[in-house]
């Protein structure tokens, strides 16, 4: 654990709880609650209601601690043997399975508590993600391609979050869905280059494997195919906003293009700037709807 974490201030055993939660890692409870921003804002043609971005804030933590969590059961004598993971609490033995089901208990109901907020045609989508997210850790002993299962379960939050506010969907939320799918896989593919040669070595998979040395020129057409689905969900947006969303998006391009996919430093830091490019689009549509209005 860093030295420099704030989890190793919390009393007793609580840092390794909190190491389980991976809340000392927080880059992915943002990842997984910007696609919920950029519905729910497109959905309410403005800046969404308070109640609705604090639900969804609490539910992208929730739901994100769940998933860690259940993912470390299933792949803790896994994590054993890839460098990356051999510290995280199952694998170390720090912490049981026991307790790792019983933090999945209490993560999971409380992410289930939070439906009881939203409405009926909302909760529908959520029976599918807790199917979805039981089945994604053994993707990657079949699949090349786990980086998109993970895709599709992941953002399954952005159907909730426009039926939150409609009361049926249209193109708006399928065109958020289909470029947050392919946002996972650039930013998955990238930080799964970090366990290339473990992952190799005991037989899993990942888009990492898959595409070996042509990775970069894959991803790049894979950022070019996100911008033009974000941007079919923004259709009647300004040329200003056009402009600035294209400008972030190049910058972003840019920053991939100088990642080293050779240096787990390298690829751990482009993982962490996407949250601030996701930040960054939800920026421009406030700008459009809020400013330009």
């Amino acid at each position: 654990m860093p030295i420099h974490s704030w989890i190793n201030f919390l009393p007793g055993d609580m840092p390794e709880y909190a190491r389980l939660l991976r809340l000392d890692r927080p880059i992915g409870i943002g990842l997984l609650l910007c696609p919920c921003l950029w519905s729910l804002t497109l959905a309410s043609q403005g800046v969404p209601a308070v109640k609705w971005m604090i639900i969804f804030t609490f539910g992208a933590f929730f739901t994100r601690s769940a998933g860690c969590v259940f993912n470390d059961i299933v792949d803790h004598k896994i994590d054993q043997r890839v460098l990356r993971t051999q510290k995280r609490p199952l694998a170390a033995g720090t912490r049981s399975l026991a307790q790792a089901k019983g933090c999945f208990i209490v993560c999971i109901s409380l992410a289930c508590g939070l439906l009881l907020f939203l409405p009926m045609k909302a909760r529908l989508v959520a029976p599918v993600a807790l199917v979805m997210m039981t089945i994604y850790p053994f993707v990657k002993r079949v699949s090349y391609y786990p980086q998109f299962f993970l895709g599709m379960v992941f953002n399954l939050g952005v159907f909730m979050a426009w039926m939150s506010v409609h009361d049926g969907l249209s193109s708006g939320p399928f065109w958020i869905y289909g470029a947050s799918i392919v946002w996972t896989v650039i930013y998955d593919t990238v930080y799964a280059h970090q366990d290339r040669e473990d992952d190799q070595k005991i037989g899993m998979k990942s888009t990492a494997l898959k595409w070996k040395d042509h990775t970069k020129s894959v991803l790049y057409v894979l950022h070019g195919l996100m911008v033009m689905l974000l941007m079919g969900a923004t259709q009647h947006f300004s040329g200003l906003s056009y402009g600035i969303f294209i400008g972030i998006s190049l910058l972003m391009g840019a920053v991939l293009y100088k990642t080293n996919l050779n240096i787990s430093q390298s690829c751990l830091k482009y993982f962490k700037l996407n949250f601030l490019y996701g930040l960054g689009v939800w920026g421009v549509k406030i700008w459009e709807f809020e400013i330009l209005s």
